[in-house]
């Protein structure tokens, strides 16, 4: 029997954790100037933009046109959908309510007679 085996396997662990923090320490420090790359591609295209307007010379004939990102929410239309969705709702729990009473008539009655066979 060797008990030895221990110490060996609190150093495997120990290199499993360095190269982990490692490992997402380097993902980290890749993906950190991702946001200021996209922000200073959509001002350059909107820069181009501008200038194709002023010079009526289209300068955008090259380029791939990126999704847009700024957007503002309609209240109005937020509101409506919602009261709309609502209503919905309100008018299905009142067919479902309306569909119970009926299966509850149904289950009051006596059952049908079954026939005899001859």
């Amino acid at each position: 029997m060797s008990f030895g085996g221990g110490a060996g396997k609190k150093k495997d662990k120990r290199k499993m954790m360095a190269a982990n923090t490692a490992a997402m320490a380097r993902v980290l420090r890749e993906t950190k100037p991702i946001p200021n790359m996209i922000f200073a591609i959509e001002q350059y295209e909107k820069f181009l933009i501008h200038l194709t307007k002023k010079s009526k010379v289209n300068l955008m004939q090259y380029m791939k046109l990126s999704t847009a990102r700024d957007f503002r929410i309609n209240a109005a239309t937020l509101d409506a959908a919602l009261q709309e969705q609502e209503a919905e709702e309100i008018q299905d729990l009142a067919d479902d309510q309306s569909n119970i009473t009926v299966d509850e008539n149904q289950e009051n009655r006596e059952p049908k007679k079954k026939k005899r066979k001859r």
